[in-house]
This record gives structure tokens, C-alpha cells and sequence, in this order.
């Protein structure tokens, strides 16, 4: 499967959420995230345009959503005020109803994100799988094998299959 070369340098994460999402692409592509922290946590400086977002929903315990990261801004607040101004500005609408805004620190740091839904999943959390207390993982070639299924190209376009379309692996890696 041949790739871009900004889809091979694309950062993927998943971000955990404690409610259950929308499952219609058009209600999710609506919502406006955000993530407001006391301290600048990781990945406050990371998150960037074009990066790839699993969405790991803990009532159900899996994965639901593949997205694309399609706008990101992130500034210092020293009023929760301050955040509402912001993200109403830059994004429109924003639910400051809910339990994660109520309950965050009254000031510290925002990143705030819009994404663009690529696919509905249902990857179940394997067992033995501790997701981190901040909400958020990088995903490495061990989260991506074992939970998503998938191979990671680490910016390498180049596979077995390349190296060996035809015949024994070694005979084509000895010419």
C-alpha cells in the first residue's frame, strides 16, 4: 500500500474520552475538543495539523473513531473566561456545560483541536492494557501491533514484499 510522504510522517495518538461520542461522522465532525490542564502536559506542544487521532471511548472500552487532526491552537489562560472567549472565537459554539470544563483548572494551559472523521472503529482495549491518567498515548509499533492492528512505516517506505516480491526472501537480499 503506497503512502504519502505526509501520511508516513504523520504523529498518531489516541486520546481517551470518559463519555460515549457521536457515531455519525457529521455529529463528530462537529464537535470542538479541547484539553485544558493545570500544567503544560503532553502533547500541548506535539499535537499538530495533519496528525492522526484514535478516539479510545472508556464506557465501551475501545477505540471508535480514526480521525485527522484538521486544526489546532493552544495558548495559557488565567480564567476559565479567557477559554470560552478563545475557543468561541476561533472554533464558533462551545459546551462550557460540560463536566470537563466545569471541572478543570481554573487557569493553566489549553490545546484545542477540530478533527475530520476517517473511519468508525470498534477496537476493543486489550486486557492487560493500562491507558495513561492524562488521556493521551503516542502510538509506538507495540500499541499499533497489539491494539490496532496495524504496521507502523516508520518513515520508511520500503517492505518485505519490496525487498522480495518473488522467490526466497534471502536470495533477493543477497543480490
Amino acid at each position: 500500500m503506497a503512502s504519502t510522504e505526509e501520511e508516513s510522517l504523520a504523529v498518531e495518538y489516541i486520546t481517551s474520552r470518559g463519555s460515549v461520542l457521536p457515531e455519525s461522522p457529521e455529529e463528530f465532525a462537529t464537535g470542538v475538543c479541547f484539553n485544558m490542564w493545570a500544567r503544560r502536559l503532553w502533547p500541548y506542544r506535539e499535537l499538530e495539523r495533519g496528525g492522526v487521532l484514535f478516539w479510545y471511548e472508556s464506557p465501551s472500552t475501545a477505540i471508535v473513531w480514526k480521525s485527522l487532526v484538521d486544526q489546532v491552537i493552544r495558548f495559557g489562560y488565567d480564567t476559565k473566561g479567557v477559554v470560552e472567549s478563545r475557543l468561541t472565537r476561533e472554533f464558533g459554539y462551545v459546551d462550557t456545560e460540560q463536566p470537563y470544563f466545569e471541572d478543570g483548572p481554573e487557569k493553566g494551559y489549553c490545546v484545542a483541536y477540530k478533527v475530520m472523521p476517517l473511519q468508525r472503529l470498534n477496537l476493543p482495549k486489550p486486557t492487560d492494557f493500562t491507558f495513561p491518567r492524562q488521556g493521551w498515548l503516542r502510538i509506538d509499533v507495540l500499541v499499533a501491533a497489539e491494539w490496532i492492528g496495524q504496521t507502523i512505516a516508520l518513515g520508511l517506505d520500503i517492505t518485505l514484499d519490496d525487498l522480495a516480491p518473488a522467490g526466497a526472501l534471502g536470495e533477493s537480499l543477497q543480490q
